[in-house]
């Protein structure tokens, strides 16, 4: 399958105060599909003779963004959206969160089953994630939680509906310019060891009766037992140890100019969307259908996954209370539930 990424949204903190919601979002489509919900969206684009500009999500009105919402309602894609409210930080708390996140990947090789090699590695890494602007930091941390909601979304959703489409993971990330930025050699260094980290910490949650044989490629070898530097409250002496491998996962990973890739046009008006609503600056025609090409996630419940950088003592934020909570319950309501079976008709 395809997962096509992009962001929307400065990951500033807003100089005149009050809220400031950005996003990433990360529309997955099967192979088996590809081709012909491409070539729809292509269509429709022509429709609109805009030449030979890519259409962008900032830029088009509430009926075009609705009209291209209702075209993806007909096929079985997946949009995931991790976002966060920058009004609620100062760049005091997101400097404090890039420090605390630099001492961990240096920590994370502290034990003795590890090489001093990487161990230098990864103090390298770290010493260039301290030095990125804030606004990048921010912007690399949703990237990295949203390719985990995806991967965890998409595993439990194709399992059921078409589990031949897990067989292939094709990443495809907006780039920035035509030669690869510092910021995107930096973030990729750093996926794969918090994305293996994430996987043996918290796990993938599987069921027990989906279809995952299409992933065996993924995974690691089953131990009898954890590595006793990885046991814990989850992963129990005695137990079968099951994990992945996250560079295979991601092994198909590329930077694509946005111009030559219809997909990530596609997304890009799919995160521009969801901010502009959140944000105030689309009405309900261009959001009111978003919500159904979201899957509730199976833990925490919701369609968007909210995140913030505030230690865990701080109360976490409330999306209810904000301004923009009506629009957050609505799209909750109107995501897909993760069981198929239990999915609302419509």
């Amino acid at each position: 399958m395809y997962i096509y990424i992009d962001e929307s949204g400065p990951f500033a903190v807003p100089q005149g105060g009050g809220s400031s919601v950005c996003c990433v979002a990360a529309l997955t489509i099967p192979e088996s599909i590809h081709a012909s919900v491409l070539e729809g969206f292509g269509r429709i684009v022509q429709g609109w003779g805009p030449g030979p500009a890519e259409p962008k999500g900032r830029l088009l009105n509430e009926r075009r963004i609705d009209r291209l919402i209702t075209y993806l309602g007909n096929f079985d894609v997946v949009l995931t959206l991790v976002a966060i409210d920058l009004g609620l930080h100062s760049d005091a708390v997101i400097r404090q969160h890039k420090l605390a996140q630099s001492a961990a990947i240096r920590h994370s090789a502290d034990g003795p089953e590890h090489f001093q090699s990487l161990r230098d590695s990864l103090d390298v890494e770290a010493t260039r994630l301290e030095s990125i602007a804030n606004p990048l930091y921010v912007q690399s941390f949703v990237l990295t939680e949203l390719v985990e909601l995806a991967v965890q979304t998409t595993t439990l959703h194709y399992a059921q509906t078409e589990p031949s489409a897990l067989g292939s993971f094709r990443w495809r990330i907006d780039a920035k310019d035509k030669r690869r930025t510092e910021y995107e050699d930096l973030w990729q260094g750093l996926i794969l060891p918090m994305l293996q980290s994430a996987s043996l910490r918290r796990g993938l949650i599987t069921i027990e009766g989906f279809d995952y044989s299409a992933m065996e490629w993924f995974s690691n070898p089953v131990e009898p037992d954890a590595p006793p530097h990885l046991r814990h409250d989850r992963v129990r002496q005695g137990e079968e140890f099951h994990s992945f491998d996250a560079r295979k996962l991601m092994g198909d990973l590329a930077f694509v100019d946005s111009h030559l890739e219809p997909g990530l046009q596609l997304v890009d008006i799919l995160a521009s969307a969801y901010r502009r609503a959140f944000n105030g600056t689309l009405r309900e025609r261009g959001w009111r259908r978003l919500g159904k090409l979201l899957i509730r996630d199976i833990r925490s419940g919701h369609a968007p996954e909210y995140v913030t950088l505030h230690p865990r003592t701080v109360r976490p934020m409330r999306v209810g209370a904000m301004p923009y909570g009506i629009i957050a319950r609505q799209m909750d309501r109107d995501a897909r539930a993760w069981e198929v079976s239990a999915r609302r008709p419509g």
